[in-house]
């Protein structure tokens, strides 16, 4: 099988206790086999779709061609057998909903690669593909649509193979040459190593370079990052990052959506395995890194210009993927058997403050109409302004106070149930706390 990109990002580390992953019980067979969760695709807070690895110790990579899926969260898990022949190993997948899900296949004595597909939740499979990716080596596939797929491979006939589909793979379509620069002499691609936001994709390659088409795929340019094997990260259509697999001294930006990159330094000596965008939080990212056997997770709020530590000691664990500031998974690698981790926090553009600063009370908190803010004495002697800011950063509240009673009235009845962050300003700095609302 084909190695899984890394992810290098250091930076300085900002503590940020309150969001954190929880194991959930993925219960593979408990027998003289691994089970790796490596991939998640996320439709929604109750349904993920799980790609998994199975390898032995001494003999590596082994056949295994199990659809994994919760429609509840992570409690409980379906295991459905898709019929693929040979021996077959899985490079990516790409869930749509509760029903619908493609599932790629390489073979791992003949390589090429194979689209499978469910429209009934699993319960039944049908290849989609024939022909395509012979001679190559299937990477990775992405729904755009639950009929318009694209899926690419390593490079055919001197350019990477990109298959087009427009009728849920009935029918595939090879990107031609001339929409596509010219592969190098040794150049691949990664299993499911690539970003997409709303109707733009780029994908990195051994050789230090980013593709990006604009239109999904029809139309491509690439751009040279580093002469190394990359992986790239994107917040939106212009803004991601790339990193070089085991260096620690730099990573690059672009601000352009991939025309042209600018390296930084870093100061950490983290390396960081894999990374995601989170949606709703434009300039947010989430990525985990590993010091020997345990994970830790960072986020930034902001490009980069901060990092969060919002966990650590997590064991056997993967890739990481985030659908929302509140939905997120870590896959599982290695023993035991039925690790997959689940994220149960909240993602914000601001940190909240450690409880232990007494700067501020909210009272009541949860709150269902009114809310109280009791200010400390230091915050009632000057202008304070007071913002609110639902999880996507998005304002809802601001205005100027001017109180010597240290007492602010928030009318809440109009919020959505949710967790939201009151920041105030003052003359003797900034303090945020969290106010959940529960209608």
């Amino acid at each position: 099988m084909k190695k899984i990109s890394v992810l290098m990002l250091f930076l300085s580390f900002t503590q940020f206790g309150l969001p954190q992953f929880v194991t959930m019980p993925l219960n593979y067979p408990y027998d003289s086999t691994s089970y790796q969760s490596w991939w998640t695709s996320i439709v929604d807070a109750n349904t993920v779709w799980v790609g998994t690895a199975r390898r032995t110790l001494h003999q590596g990579y082994i056949a295994y061609s199990k659809a994994v899926k919760t429609t509840d969260g992570g409690n409980t898990w379906e295991f459905d057998s898709i019929p693929v022949p040979g021996v077959p190993w899985i490079q990516d997948l790409s869930g749509w909903d509760a029903n619908t899900c493609y599932y790629l296949f390489t073979d791992g004595l003949t390589y090429g690669g194979a689209v499978w597909k469910t429209t009934d939740g699993g319960t039944t499979w049908s290849k989609k593909t024939t022909t395509q990716f012979t001679g190559g080596w299937a990477d990775f596939i992405n729904a755009f649509s639950a009929d318009t797929c694209i899926a690419v491979g390593d490079p055919t006939g001197g350019y990477f193979e990109v298959q087009l589909t427009f009728d849920g793979g009935n029918n595939w379509t090879r990107v031609p040459s001339s929409n596509i620069p010219p592969a190098l002499t040794g150049e691949t691609g990664t299993s499911a190593a690539y970003c997409t936001v709303g109707n733009s994709i780029w994908f990195p390659t051994s050789k230090g370079r980013c593709f990006r088409s604009t239109d999904r795929g029809q139309h491509w340019t690439v751009t040279q990052v580093v002469n190394a094997w990359i992986s790239v990260c994107f917040t939106d259509t212009l803004n991601g990052i790339a990193f070089e697999p085991g260096v620690s001294n730099v990573f690059y930006k672009t601000t352009d959506g991939g025309s042209t990159w600018t390296g930084y330094p870093t100061i950490s000596t983290f390396s960081y395995s894999s990374m995601s965008r989170v949606p709703g939080i434009n300039g947010g990212y989430i990525a985990t890194s590993y010091d020997t056997s345990k994970m830790s997770v960072y986020f930034t709020p902001n490009f980069f210009n901060t990092i969060i530590t919002i966990d650590s000691n997590i064991t056997n664990a993967s890739n990481i993927n985030f659908k929302s500031p509140t939905i997120g998974w870590i896959g599982g690698s290695y023993y035991p058997y039925n690790n997959i981790h689940k994220f149960i926090g909240v993602l914000t553009l601001i940190a909240e403050k450690s409880k232990d600063a007494e700067t501020m009370q909210i009272i009541p908190n949860p709150a269902n109409r009114e809310a109280l803010i009791k200010l400390s004495q230091q915050w009632t002697s000057g202008n304070t302004i007071v913002k609110i800011m639902d999880i996507t950063g998005k304002m809802v509240f601001e205005e100027n106070v001017e109180t010597s009673t240290g007492w602010i009235k928030i009318d809440a009845s109009s919020y959505k149930s949710g967790v939201y962050f009151i920041e105030l300003i003052s003359p003797n700095g900034i303090d945020c706390h969290r106010l959940i609302v529960q209608h």
